[in-house]
């Protein structure tokens, strides 16, 4: 859909693409030592992209939102879920 409103002119075309926007998540998860888990969501909005890593899991998964236009980090965060004693 997102193809279909660009090619109309109604979205935004971003400059920096998905696959590199992945490479300055994983970075900055590695920057944060956060681990980056398996399966990774990707969704793209307006002008930037949203990685979630662990995305079938709640609980230690980190966000980070990086520019579609700069490629810059926006956003990131980690959330480490429900810790639980015995």
């Amino acid at each position: 859909m997102i193809q279909l409103l660009r090619r109309v002119g109604m979205w935004p075309k971003l400059s920096f693409g998905m696959a590199p926007a992945k490479a300055v998540a994983r970075a900055e998860c590695g920057r944060q030592s956060w681990p980056w888990t398996e399966p990774i969501e990707c969704t793209e909005s307006w002008f930037s992209y949203h990685f979630r890593t662990n995305a079938k899991h709640s609980g230690a998964n980190a966000d980070v939102w990086v520019d579609g236009r700069t490629g810059a980090v926006r956003s990131a965060t980690y959330l480490r879920g429900i810790q639980t004693s015995s």
